[in-house]
């Protein structure tokens, strides 16, 4: 967990893509090909950020273990 504010603010900004990003897709305010790129890239970084949150749990346990 970041420690200081400026890490935690960095930690921040993808959820915050990510919140406003699916919430474009949600409610379709983009038409077409460009709808198509916001859901695209809503559905990339969501794995991105599950792939970092896995990584740093796996960090975490073999800390621990």
């Amino acid at each position: 967990m970041p420690r200081d504010r400026f890490a935690l603010a960095a930690a921040a900004i993808p959820f915050a893509l990510l919140a406003i990003l699916s919430a474009l897709a949600l409610l379709q305010t983009v038409p077409g090909q460009p709808g198509l790129w916001v859901e695209t890239a809503t559905l990339m970084l969501a794995a991105y950020l599950a792939g970092c949150l896995a990584g740093g749990a796996g960090r975490l346990a073999a800390k621990r273990g």
